[in-house]
């Protein structure tokens, strides 16, 4: 699915830049309403044919039940071992 991100990155770019500009775009159709935003969790990964691979979340963290914070991460493994990496974010926590 990465090259079908190409054409929105005609001066180059990064997978990590792709995940971001979704979540941005995302925000933008809820006006930056946190309020609204907050009902959600929202991850955007990707990976190209150079197994290059990168991933954004809405927030940083997610909350459970318990009120338990935990950062927003993904699992890849690289052909050698598994890592698990946090993600890019655009907002901390919901405030509302």
């Amino acid at each position: 699915m990465a090259h079908l991100a190409e054409p929105l990155m005609p001066a180059g770019g990064t997978l990590f830049t792709m995940t971001y500009y979704g979540s941005q775009r995302v925000v933008a159709n809820y006006n930056n309403n946190k309020a609204k935003l907050s009902k959600f969790h929202l991850n955007f990964y990707g990976l190209n044919k150079k197994g290059e691979y990168g991933a954004g979340s809405l927030w940083a963290y997610s909350v459970n039940a318990r009120g338990e914070r935990h950062r927003a991460r993904y699992a890849v493994h690289d052909g050698k071992e598994n890592k698990l990496h946090d993600m890019a974010y655009l907002y901390e926590v919901p405030d509302v």
